[in-house]
């Protein structure tokens, strides 16, 4: 419907960070997982505004998050650390508490999926992390 495109529509000349933060504050869950799912390439593409600005948002939004949002997530936050976007201390300081805070998630494919990133994140943490 005319509404549902209304409410769906983003300006156009928002940065990406700028609409990263807008769909997380304002937008449909599916526009939030969409953002969570590009993650990777806000990372790649700006580390530094990402972390100061749409990260606090993807916490605030995992909080309430349905199932599909927390995959996404847990992939995503995966796929950084592969990547190598941010040195491991500032992954481990920026993403390491959002990981250990959903381990025990109620549904049980969302807690394996997380359970999953730490693993793969221990491996290369620091001895002292």
């Amino acid at each position: 419907t005319p509404e549902e495109i209304e409410r769906l529509t983003v300006d156009e000349d928002l940065s990406d960070i700028e609409r990263a933060v807008y769909l997380l504050s304002a937008g449909q869950d599916i526009q939030g997982t969409s953002v969570i799912a590009n993650l990777p390439f806000l990372m790649r593409q700006n580390p530094a505004e990402t972390l100061r600005r749409v990260l606090p948002k993807v916490r605030e939004v995992l909080h309430v998050a349905g199932v599909e949002m927390q995959l996404t997530a847990a992939v995503s936050f995966l796929t950084i650390l592969q990547e190598e976007s941010v040195s491991i201390h500032t992954y481990a300081h920026a993403f390491l508490q959002v990981i250990l805070l959903h381990l025990e998630h109620r549904d049980a494919g969302v807690s394996n999926a997380w359970l999953e990133t730490l693993l793969s994140v221990i491996e290369v943490l620091p001895k002292e992390t």
